[in-house]
């Protein structure tokens, strides 16, 4: 009688390992979604000023190409505030905004992205911090099932006299 009931007791115990094991791994998988969302954070942060520098590039390339343009104007005794000259400066400051501005949406689209992708793993770790104990009831439940349903069925009763 005393090895069947060993036998009972290693498998209780078995289990109880089996679900401190469950509880760990869904608090790393909450951990891992936790520095996860961090990144993405940083990622957000980062696309956006990257995308601010690209447009302050293209700015300056811009007022460049202006100036350029305004002293070949003035050196060959052009106004550059009328006529053909003053509609090549506005179509080049022009293109330039509509640079700067594409720029900006994909860019800032980059960054919605990552917020969203932040937003939903932080949801995804919350989630795992919730389901660490009901895994590990769950698993010991089940463990503790098991071991009674065996021990029951190899006809060891708690109350039998031998």
């Amino acid at each position: 009688m005393c090895v069947p009931m060993l036998g009972m007791v290693a498998g209780l115990a078995g289990w109880m390992v089996s679900a401190m094991g469950a509880m760990s791994q869904s608090k790393a998988e909450a951990d891992a979604a936790r520095r996860a969302a961090i990144t993405a954070k940083i990622n957000a942060q980062q696309d956006r000023y990257v995308g601010a520098q690209k447009q302050e590039d293209i700015g300056g390339a811009t007022d460049k190409k202006v100036g350029g343009a305004v002293a070949g104007f003035g050196k060959n005794g052009v106004d550059a505030g009328y006529g053909s000259a003053a509609s090549l400066i506005f179509e080049t400051e022009f293109a330039g905004q509509s640079d700067k501005d594409r720029t900006y949406i994909a860019a800032e689209s980059s960054a919605v992205g990552n917020e969203n992708k932040a937003r939903d793993l932080e949801a995804q770790a919350a989630s795992k911090r919730k389901a660490g104990p009901l895994s590990f009831l769950a698993a010991l439940g089940s463990g503790i099932g098991g071991t009674f349903k065996s021990g029951a069925s190899s006809g060891l009763m708690l109350n039998e006299t031998a």
